[in-house]
């Protein structure tokens, strides 16, 4: 896994939402483009997604995002973990019945980057 395919690789876990992805692309940049801005594509694009498969209850796609976070966190490249914390976790935390509906999801070291997170945050983890 490294930085600048995450997007990627997160999105070819779900082919069949497509065109989900595209419409929020197309929404989220101006100009179609997808950018390699790793953190505003996870931050706009595939937080909405995953509080949309909360919201579905959809059980098999939500642990496959979530274990894909938890691959994400436990990377060896800081910067992949980072993107996790600050552009998954922080978000989600914005919302106390997303973030109760992800935490039964979140594997060991995702639910370790939000428990340490959580003084700042103002959040119970």
């Amino acid at each position: 896994m490294t930085y600048n395919d995450l997007y990627f690789k997160f999105k070819s876990l779900f082919p069949n939402e497509e065109e989900w992805f595209k419409r929020k692309e197309e929404e989220s940049f101006a100009d179609g483009s997808e950018e390699s801005l790793i953190h505003v594509c996870f931050g706009l694009v595939v937080v909405p997604f995953i509080i949309k498969l909360l919201n579905d209850n959809n059980i098999e796609e939500i642990k496959k995002a979530f274990s894909f976070l938890e691959e994400m966190e436990k990377d060896t490249d800081s910067k992949v973990a980072e993107v996790v914390e600050f552009s998954v976790l922080e978000p989600l935390s914005d919302d106390p019945k997303i973030l109760g509906k992800a935490k039964p999801y979140m594997g060991p070291g995702t639910r370790e980057a939000l428990h340490s997170m959580a003084w700042w945050l103002n959040i119970d983890a």
